[in-house]
C-alpha cells in the first residue's frame, strides 16, 4: 500500500526550513547587531558635535545648572552617580550572573552578558570616534579620560536594570515584582541622566544618546538570548531552553494538535 505524506506536515516542515534559512547564523548575529547599533550612533554623534554644532547651544543648560547648584542637590546626585559607576554596575551584574549560573539559566546569562558587552564596546568605540568635548563648566566629579558622547553611565544603567526587568517579565514573575523592576529601571535611568548633566559631566544630547544605546542593547540582547534558547532546545536541553522558551506548554500544544 502506498502511504501518502501529510500535506500539512510537509508544508509545516518547509515553512520552518525557510524560516531557519532566513535567520542569520547564531555566530554572526552579535556582529550584525553591533554594527547596526554602532554606525547610526556614530553618525548622530558626528552630526551633534560637527555639522549641527550643538555644543554651545546645549552648554547653556549646563551653565544654568552650574549657576543654580545647591548643597542638598550636590549631595543627592551623588547616589545615582555611584549607582551607575563601574563598581556599581559590576557588583550588581556579577551577583545576577552568579545566580544565573547556579540556576543554569544560560539564555538569561547570555542576555545579560551581551547587553552589557555590546553597550560597553559600542560606547568606547563611539566615544573615541566622535570625541565630543565635555561641557565647559566646573564639574563636581572627577571625569574619566573619555569624551562626552554618549553617556556611558546612562547606557550601562539601562542595559543592566532594563535587562533584569525584561527577564523578570519574560519569566512571568509576579506583577508587583515586574512593576517594581520597571519602575526602578526608569527612575534610576532618569536620576542618572539628571545627575550627569547637573554635575557637569555631559550635555543633554549625551544622556539621550546613552539612553537610546542602553535601550537598543536590551532589545538586541533579548533576541540573541531567544536564539540561544532555541539552540539549546534543538540540542535537547529543554531544562535550559525553558529559561526563556515555554517548552512544556509548547509540547502540550503539539500533542493536542
Amino acid at each position: 500500500m502506498i502511504q501518502h505524506a501529510n500535506p500539512r506536515a510537509v508544508v509545516g516542515l518547509s515553512d520552518e526550513a525557510r524560516d531557519d534559512h532566513r535567520q542569520l547564523p547564531l555566530w554572526a548575529l552579535p556582529l550584525v547587531q553591533w554594527i547596526a547599533i554602532a554606525l547610526p550612533l556614530i553618525v548622530v554623534g558626528w552630526l551633534v558635535s560637527g555639522p549641527l554644532d550643538l555644543n554651545q547651544t546645549e552648554e547653556h543648560v549646563n551653565v544654568w545648572f552650574a549657576d543654580h547648584r545647591t548643597a542638598w542637590l550636590n549631595h543627592v546626585t551623588v547616589l545615582p552617580t555611584k549607582l551607575a559607576s563601574t563598581e556599581g554596575i559590576v557588583i550588581v551584574a556579577g551577583l545576577a550572573a552568579f545566580w544565573f549560573i547556579v540556576s543554569r539559566r544560560w539564555p538569561s546569562l547570555a542576555m545579560l552578558a551581551w547587553a552589557l558587552a555590546a553597550e560597553l564596546s559600542i560606547f568606547l568605540v563611539t566615544n573615541e570616534v566622535v570625541g565630543r568635548p565635555r561641557p565647559d563648566v566646573i564639574k563636581l566629579d572627577s571625569v574619566p579620560a573619555t569624551s562626552s558622547f554618549p553617556s556611558g553611565h546612562v547606557a550601562a544603567t539601562i542595559a543592566l536594570y532594563g535587562t533584569l526587568a525584561l527577564l523578570a517579565t519574560r519569566r512571568k514573575a509576579s506583577t508587583p515584582w515586574v512593576v517594581i523592576a520597571w519602575t526602578f529601571t526608569a527612575v534610576a535611568a532618569a536620576s542618572v541622566a539628571f545627575a550627569r548633566v547637573y554635575r557637569g559631566a555631559h550635555h543633554v544630547s549625551d544622556v539621550l544618546a546613552g539612553a537610546a544605546l542602553g535601550i537598543t542593547c536590551v532589545i538586541v540582547a533579548e533576541h540573541f538570548a531567544f536564539r540561544i534558547a532555541e539552540w539549546l532546545q534543538g540540542r535537547g536541553d529543554d531544562f535550559e531552553a525553558d529559561d526563556l522558551l515555554d517548552v512544556d506548554a509548547r509540547d502540550v500544544m503539539v500533542d493536542a494538535a
